[in-house]
């Protein structure tokens, strides 16, 4: 499981940096920037659906920032 894990944070890894330009000019819909601003989002044993969450809410949160 964790092989599986690793190969899929690196794939969306490699994907984040690849099209970080355009990801960051797109604006997040309403429904994301609610769920992941006020959604529970705690991390106590974080699996990498959460880490890949964590991830989307802060490049979310930058984002609408602006």
């Amino acid at each position: 499981m964790e092989l599986i894990e690793n190969h899929a944070y690196h794939t969306y890894d490699d994907y984040l940096k690849t099209h970080e330009v355009e990801l960051k000019a797109q604006i997040a819909p309403k429904v994301a920037i609610n769920y992941y601003r006020d959604g529970d989002l705690c991390l106590k044993k974080p699996s990498l659906h959460q880490i890949i969450n964590f991830a989307a809410r802060k490049w979310i949160i930058s984002t609408t920032s602006l």
